[in-house]
């Protein structure tokens, strides 16, 4: 199975950035937020290290297809995440 990374980031009012790792699933046209990180103002290249890290156990550790909602398109992926976890 092949997927495709987007790194999609996010502004919010608060000066903090949401770093949103949504996957396409190649051939089918579906999107999932694999998982989502906000970096603060201090946040520097220790925290992006550890938000990438994170991403790759989590695909290592189960499947996308297992642990992810998918979705028709990048931004109703990312409405369900904030959603779910807000």
């Amino acid at each position: 199975m092949l997927f495709a990374e987007h790194r999609i980031w996010r502004r919010l009012d608060d000066g903090r950035l949401v770093l949103y790792r949504c996957l396409e699933r190649f051939g089918h046209g579906l999107y999932a937020v694999q998982s989502a990180d906000a970096f603060g103002p201090a946040a520097g290249r220790e925290a992006v290290a550890a938000s990438d890290a994170r991403f790759v156990e989590l695909m290592r550790d189960e499947s996308p297809l297992v642990r992810s909602d998918w979705h028709r398109s990048l931004q109703a992926a990312i409405d369900a995440h904030d959603r779910d976890f807000d």
